[in-house]
């Protein structure tokens, strides 16, 4: 008797885990089938332009991704004073663009370091900022997160853009044979 119980408490033990193995292994066989969900975007609704008129440097339309290093973005040229750097929506002249910002409140303008001008003039000597400065139109200028675009005229080509990811910045500027002097 004490055999036949041994075998059947065996028996039970083997089925309770090829039963636990099979349950197991079987769903993971069969993919359950989800409705897709759809993804918001809400970069949609952000406007890169937001408060930066008047105070320079404070915030800016230019190419930024969370963390950071360089914050591509351009600098407006006549400045209020010579101690800031930055954006100000209300010019329409850009002396090139520049990779540092502290934007917010205590920003100040600060930055405004690495200045790029896209220009195919040979200087021999530092320009001054009313010399490179170059004209631009609301109308030719766009942003949107990690995004911004002008055209520049009459001295450079077309689509000047900037882009850009955590370690580096992006500056993109073409121009054709025809705009050389």
């Amino acid at each position: 008797m004490k055999k036949k119980r041994k075998s059947l408490m065996q028996r039970a033990l083997a089925l309770s885990i090829a039963l636990s193995f099979i349950s197991g292994t079987v769903p993971s066989m069969v993919k359950p089938v989800y409705a897709v969900e759809k993804e918001d975007n809400y970069t949609q609704y952000v406007d890169p332009f937001v408060c930066t008129e008047v105070d320079y440097g404070q915030l800016f339309p230019g190419s930024v991704v969370p963390n950071g290093l360089v914050k591509l973005s351009p600098d407006t040229y006549p400045h209020a004073t010579l101690d800031h750097a930055g954006y100000d929506y209300k010019k329409l002249q850009i002396q090139g663009f520049s990779h540092t910002r502290i934007e917010g409140v205590g920003g100040q303008g600060a930055g405004g370091d690495v200045l790029v001008t896209p220009t195919y003039v040979e200087y021999t000597e530092r320009p001054k900022a009313e010399t490179r400065a170059i004209k631009y139109t609301k109308e030719d200028e766009s942003a949107k997160p990690g995004y911004y675009s002008v055209e520049l005229t009459p001295k450079t080509g077309k689509d000047n853009q900037v882009s850009d990811n955590t370690e580096m910045g992006k500056i993109k500027a073409e121009m054709t044979t025809d705009q050389r002097t």
